[in-house]
Order: C-alpha cells, then structure tokens, then sequence
C-alpha cells in the first residue's frame, strides 16, 4: 500500500481550499444562498401578516393560539438552482425549482419552478420581489 506523503497531503488541502476560495468568488449565487434568502423573505412577510392578525386571537380565551399561526409557517425546501443570469449591478435572476411546505400546502408541501431576483447586497445575498 502507498503511502501519502505529507508534501501531498498540503498540496491537497491547498487546492481543495483554492477551490473553495474560487466557487465563492463566482459573482452568482448557490442554491444555499438562494434557500435562505427565500426563507428570510417569508419569515418576515409572515412576521408583518402575524403582526396584522394578532387582534384575531385577542377576543379568544387565554392561552389560545392564534389561529393563523398554523396557516403562516411555511418554508422553502429541496431547493435546485437550474440556473442564473446577471439582472443589473450586484443581482441576478435565477431559475429555481424549490417545494414549500407548511400553511396551505401541508408538510408534503408544493414543488414550484420560479424565476427569483437575487441581490448582493453588504449582509448577503436577498430575494428581491424586483
């Protein structure tokens, strides 16, 4: 059996880390950046929606949920990147087929193929609704 020498074994981890380096340089985004933007997206729009329906559950007797609750958890899921093109300075619209659980669509969820704009923006990448 072959043994690996040590000057490899760097060698190795040197290109392995370069290509990490590179893949994060590529101007798109992955399909994790996408993912989350997504879901940063929905959880604030349902944030505001909890927010506008919080009297629903006022007049309910204590301890009771708000019965929209069940309705806004919804989730972006088993996102695939089909692919990307540039859409102006910093962003990109990409192609994505994605399932979103949860709410409406119940834990086996809906897969949908969309179009999403992505920003680059100074804390990360975000879904834009333009």
């Amino acid at each position: 059996m072959r043994m690996i020498s040590m000057n490899s074994m760097t060698r190795i981890a040197t290109l392995g880390g370069l290509a990490v380096l590179l893949a994060s340089c590529s101007g798109e985004p992955s399909a994790s950046d996408i993912s989350k933007a997504m879901n940063a997206s929905i959880q604030a729009e349902m944030q505001q929606v909890k927010g506008l329906t919080a009297g629903l559950a006022a007049g309910l007797p204590s301890g009771t949920a708000n019965p929209m609750d069940d309705l806004m958890s919804m989730q972006v899921s088993d996102l695939e990147k089909i692919g990307c093109s540039e859409s102006g300075d910093n962003a990109y619209l990409c192609d994505v087929s994605y399932t979103l659980k949860g709410g409406m669509f119940g834990k086996k969820g809906k897969t949908m193929t969309a179009p999403v704009r992505m920003l680059n923006a100074r804390d990360g990448w975000v879904a834009s609704a333009r």
